[in-house]
Parts: C-alpha cells; structure tokens; sequence
C-alpha cells in the first residue's frame, strides 16, 4: 500500500503543478469541479485495469515492462519536444502548461476545462493502471487512490502559492512532467531483460 501511495503522489505532481499554475494565474477552480477532474482519471484508469487483465493471458511480463517503458518514453519525448518547442496543442501542452486549461480565459474552470484537464492529468496514470493490471499486482483501487491524491495535489498546488518565495518554481515547472515521464520509463529499464 505504501508503493501505491508513494506512487500516487509521483504521478500527482503535474496535478500539483496545475493547481500551482492556476494560483499564480489567478484561476479559480471550485471543489465541484476539482471533483469532475478528479473523476476522469478514476474512470478511465479503472477501464484501462479491466480491460488489461484480459490482456494478462496473451502478454508475458518481459512484454508488459516494454510496453510500460516504451509508453512512459514516448510520453517523455512528446512531452519535452512540446516544451522545448513550446507547441500549445493537445494534452500533454495542458500538463506543461496548465493554465492552458482555462479555454476560455474568464479565469474559472468551467466543467468541460475540468474534464479536459482531467484527461491531460490521466495520462500518466493510466500507464500505471495498465502497468498493474497487466503485472496481476494486488493494487486494485489504484485508480482511486491516484484520483483521491489528485484532487489533494491539485488544490494543495492552489495553496501553496501565497507562500514566500514558492514562485520561483514557475520558471522551470514545465519541465517537470518530462523529467516525471523519463523517471517513470528509467524505472522500468530493469524489468526490460
């Protein structure tokens, strides 16, 4: 249970980092809606684990970690290429910057931006929702736990922000969710052979 927290609060941090940017740009997002973001990872997750442990009798454990490491690198690489070339398309744009989110720009989360960034914050929860079912690990309310540490990150990001000095962070937040992503597929590379 420990290795799914700690896992969940890794995986959270784009979560962290949105709810910070939200706080530096001034964009209000309400519990209803920090709820609505919160449920998309859940959903999604938990329909990724069941349809991965149908998988689990096709796939060997070599095939599964490279398939978690290819897909972990492949969030790496997309993810760094749209930060260095500070691109503003698709979801991965939204997790490198968050404020993006606010489509409309009237400084609130509406319900379809929480969805949205519900999405965006799925991503790399999702890769370890397939990582576990396929893996037959006893980690059944990960997508829950992922969403519930979410929803804490999200506004606990919101928070922080009137603290001295915590907006130094800023300038190299958007590296953050690339560096994650080449963390979480480095991990693997053991499991690969």
């Amino acid at each position: 249970m420990f290795q799914l927290i700690f896992v969940a609060i890794l995986i959270s941090l784009d979560g962290f980092l949105s709810g910070f940017c939200f706080g530096l740009k001034k964009i209000k997002i309400s519990w209803d809606k920090l709820i609505v973001m919160s449920s998309v990872p859940f959903i999604i997750g938990t329909i990724i684990m069941m349809f991965a442990n149908s998988l689990t009798l096709m796939l060997n454990e070599t095939i599964i970690n490279k398939l978690t490491f290819s897909l972990f690198f492949l969030l790496f690489v997309t993810s760094l290429k749209e930060t260095l070339n500070k691109k503003e398309t698709g979801l991965i744009s939204i997790l490198n910057n968050p404020d993006s989110s606010d489509l409309d720009h009237n400084q609130v989360i509406s319900f379809f931006e929480a969805i949205l960034l519900g999405c965006a914050l799925t991503l790399d929860n999702s890769i370890f929702c397939l990582h576990y079912a396929l893996t037959k690990s006893s980690f059944a309310w990960a997508p829950l736990c992922f969403a519930l540490v979410n929803l804490i990150l999200v506004k606990l990001g919101n928070i922080v922000i009137h603290f001295p000095g915590i907006k130094l962070l800023k300038s190299f937040s958007s590296f953050i969710p690339s560096i994650l992503f080449l963390i979480f597929a480095l991990l693997r590379i053991p499991n690969l052979f």
